[in-house]
Formats: C-alpha cells, structure tokens, sequence
C-alpha cells in the first residue's frame, strides 16, 4: 500500500505513525477494511520502532479486527480527545480489540545495566531499573472505544496481561461494549510461563466506563488487579 502524507504528517518525529500515511481515508471512512488495515499498520510501525508512537489525530474509525494483538513494546497511542477521536468496535470483531503483554521493566534488556534487572523470565524476581534505564510504558490517551451490544461475538477493549510496568493510562472513554472495557494487568495469557501479573509504577487518570461489561459471561466492565502468585 503506498503511503498517502496528510496535513502535517511529513513533519512528524521519525518514530511517529499515522493511520492517514497508510490510506489518505483513514478514520474519514465507515469503511472497516480500510480503518482496520490502516490502524495495524501504524501500530505495527510503531512496535518495530520499538519506542513508537501512534497519532490517531481527530476522526472515526470502524473496526472489524484486532488492530495489536499481545503487543510487548512500550508504544503509545494518542488521539486529539474523546469527543474527538473514536474507536468503533464492529459487531463481527472476535477477541480483544488492543491487547498488551509483557511490557514491564524485567522484559528491557537495558535494565540490566542499569539496576540490574532479571530479564526474559516473567517469573523470576525482578529489581527495580536504576538511573540510566528505561522509564516508560505504554501510553494511551486521549480517544473513545465504543463498542453494541448487538454483538453475539466475545469482544473485549484494551486488555493488559501478564506484567506491565509504568504505564500512562488517561482522558479514555469507553461505552457500550459487551465485555472488559479495560483490564489492568489482571489476567494472564499464559498462566504457566506467567505465573505473577502485576502492574507497577503506572498512572490511570480521566478514565470513564459507560454500559460496559456482561453478566451472563462474568465480564465485568473494569478489572483492576495487581497480584504475584
């Protein structure tokens, strides 16, 4: 897919990705497959940036599948504001819409440097970063998820699993989905490989949940769960 500059985009950092570089219509569209293509795209340039970031700017976005799926990279994602940025969960997605896992402090090779830090081994003990280590995480702001519930598929938010370390979670609405809206490092993906969850450091600020969740299921709209088992 050839790349389409929009507005300002050309003047943008080197690590920071737009869905309109994918396809010009991105999030100006109803049109699922070009929003879904375009978001996986950004998020996935900004994953192999490793430290990336993904504008989403101002606009409406229809989604039909996951747009990152067990994401391991401290990325952030940013839109212009929730009454200006939505992210439109469509009645056929299945699973998660953003899913993150593993982005703590122990998964940086950096850290061993600088504290000192096990890696590779979510279930080993982990020391904190010294001075000269990484200290961000993932960082979402500013954008609405809306989900129906029409929907007869399993469908989730913004997951994060496993352990996850100094995130920035704020200014997020989420309305209308049929299951978590957002989950904090309160499951695991893989519970023998992942043993602990917890998430460390963090901040969650200007988060409001609207008829989310399901009874039927046990889903319930927010899970916020630090433990180590």
């Amino acid at each position: 897919m050839p790349v389409y500059p929009v507005g300002n985009e050309a003047f943008l950092a080197p690590n920071v990705f737009t869905p309109q570089q994918y396809n010009v219509f991105a999030g100006r569209t109803l049109d699922a497959t070009i929003n879904t293509a375009a978001l996986q795209w950004a998020i996935a340039q900004a994953v192999a940036a490793v430290n990336g970031a993904v504008d989403l700017g101002a606009g409406s976005y229809l989604l039909n599948e996951p747009i990152g799926t067990l994401i391991t990279s401290p990325i952030a994602i940013y839109g212009a504001g929730q009454a200006q940025c939505w992210l439109n969960i469509d009645e056929s997605l299945s699973g998660d819409l953003l899913s993150f896992s593993n982005t703590w402090y122990g998964a940086d090779t950096t850290n061993s440097a600088g504290g000192g830090t096990a890696t590779g081994n979510p279930g080993s003990a982990v020391g904190w970063p010294g001075r000269s280590s990484r200290k961000s995480g993932v960082t979402l702001r500013g954008f609405s998820v809306v989900g129906s519930r029409d929907t007869s598929e399993t469908q989730n938010g913004i997951i994060f699993y496993n352990r996850n370390d100094a995130a920035i979670i704020e200014n997020l609405d989420f309305h209308f989905i049929k299951g978590h809206a957002l989950v904090l490092s309160g499951k695991a993906s893989d519970k023998v490989a992942n043993a602990s969850f917890l998430m460390r450091e963090s901040n969650v600020k200007n988060v409001h949940v609207r008829w989310c969740g399901d009874r039927l299921t046990g889903r319930i709209p927010v899970l916020l769960d630090s433990q180590d088992r």
